[in-house]
């Protein structure tokens, strides 16, 4: 919802190109790298599924493995020909999870890259996820998993949000 407020902000007041990169697609699409295969859409555990698959890819490759795929898309994105050219483009990341990728993002784009904290209230929460499964007990596994991991390469929404530059 906020990648989507910000992105109509930014094209249709500032006349900015916008790309949203979602992390969780880019999961799905790395998921043959741990052995894991891709979680369809509609899958009642999809949430929980992607969790687990982009822990493993964080475990393998490092925490900031994510990350790197993203500045790969960022770059990708690019028309080298254009490269002299001042151009007004923003690339939103939905959504990062583990404070390793944060690290990674600042290291490459500096003061260009910004981390704003999105926090819905825990009744949003769990009636968006209720939406994708009715079950009470899959919602607090993938809320508890979402907030810390407990792991380094885990996810830890507490330790990244800690680091944001606006909420």
């Amino acid at each position: 919802t906020t990648a989507l407020a910000l992105s109509e902000i930014l094209e249709g007041e500032f006349g900015y190109s916008v790309e949203t990169i979602k992390v969780s697609d880019i999961i799905n699409e790395k998921a043959d790298l741990v052995g894991q295969q891709p979680v369809s859409a509609a899958d009642d555990e999809r949430i929980h599924k992607l969790q687990q698959t982009g822990s493993a890819l964080r475990g393998q490759f490092g925490e900031d493995v994510l990350a790197n795929f993203c500045i790969e898309r960022i770059h990708a994105s690019r028309d080298e020909g254009d490269a002299d050219k001042v151009r007004r483009y923003c690339t939103i990341i939905d959504s990062l999870k583990n404070p390793g990728e944060v690290e990674r993002l600042r290291t490459v784009y500096g003061d260009l890259f910004w981390l704003m904290g999105v926090f819905a209230p825990e009744e949003v929460r769990i009636s968006r996820l209720k939406a994708a499964s009715p079950s009470n007990a899959y919602i607090q596994r993938i809320s508890d998993q979402d907030y810390d991991e407990g792991t380094e390469h885990g996810q830890s929404v507490k330790d990244t949000m800690s680091i944001a530059d606006m909420f």
